[in-house]
């Protein structure tokens, strides 16, 4: 929103069409972000069941847009003139970049993290307190299991196999020759 205001701002004050016409492009690429990110933030706030509403708003003002501005600025054109519009374009921008700026907290970290907890208790098999306790569970495991692999390599046995326990704590190796 802050290239779109600046943007818009630049655009009302220009003389000269090549700006102008520069400055709307960016005043395009910098209100297209809000487009992309719109239904992404949805998701990330709202859970699966809550989304179909809010997703249903988000979808009807973003494609009423097109058709209630140029009213609006049609009106304010008749009215104050055609770098008006471009005004209120400044104007509305900012209005959204400030209460973007305080009001709209980060929304994907903390689903992330308990995400990323689920995961790891679902497919490690123990409830972990902490995500720390769980990767350190998960390298050791790993690296428990590369050096089963190694030791089989040494002895030239290909049909070992390694059995590792439910807490991924501990492997065994255990090669067996035919």
């Amino acid at each position: 929103m802050l290239i779109t205001l600046v943007a818009s701002v630049a655009c009302a004050v220009t003389t000269s069409y090549g700006v102008q016409v520069f400055t709307r492009m960016l005043q395009g690429f910098g209100a297209s972000g809000a487009v992309a990110v719109g239904a992404g933030s949805i998701a990330d706030v709202f859970f699966l069941h809550e989304r179909g509403l809010y997703t249903g708003a988000w979808i009807a003002m973003s494609q009423s847009g097109p058709f209630i501005a140029p009213m609006i600025t049609g009106v304010v054109i008749q009215a104050k003139g055609w770098r008006w519009s471009l005004w209120l374009m400044a104007i509305v921008a900012g209005c959204i970049f400030v209460l973007m700026f305080f009001f709209l907290p980060e929304t994907l970290y903390v689903q992330q993290v308990n995400r990323w907890r689920a995961f790891l208790t679902k497919h490690i098999g123990t409830s972990a307190t902490s995500i720390s306790t769980a990767q350190n569970r998960v390298r050791e495991h790993l690296r428990n299991e590369r050096d089963c692999s190694l030791r089989r390599a040494l002895e030239g046995s290909h049909h070992g196999r390694c059995r590792s326990s439910s807490s991924l704590g501990r492997s065994t190796c255990s090669s067996t020759r035919p």
